[in-house]
């Protein structure tokens, strides 16, 4: 909802999808659109990265735009997004039962990307 309200506040074209079981969310320019929210119980902190499953980066939209929900006060923040091929290009894909140095390890294959990578939503729908 906060992307949807967020495209219509900078005059943006956006309708929800039609399907519920549509592998996007959104029309926003006519580009379908798939939002990813990441969670937490803290604010966005500059050291987070955002995952998507790789089987969710799928030729099936056009555009992933990435959100993060504070779990402790409500907040939502609309962080940006990337084309498809963008994504695909700039993010790092990270195999199962990789690790990262903290110990957190992936259960699936992910791809993985920092919010400072992400464009303004304008700049990619």
């Amino acid at each position: 909802m906060e992307v949807f309200k967020y495209c219509k506040s900078k005059g943006l074209h956006a309708k929800f999808s039609e399907r519920f079981d549509a592998k996007y969310d959104l029309l926003v320019e006519n580009k379908k659109v798939d939002v990813k929210t990441r969670c937490g119980k803290v604010p966005l902190s500059p050291s987070f990265f955002l995952n998507v499953q790789a089987e969710h980066a799928s030729s099936d939209k056009d555009v992933i735009i990435f959100c993060y929900l504070n779990e402790t006060n409500g907040d939502i923040q609309v962080l940006g997004g990337l084309t498809l091929s963008e994504f695909l290009t700039k993010a790092k894909l990270k195999r199962l039962g990789d690790t990262e140095p903290n110990g957190f390890a992936y259960h699936c294959d992910t791809f993985v990307i920092h919010p400072s990578q992400l464009k303004p939503i304008e700049e990619v729908v």
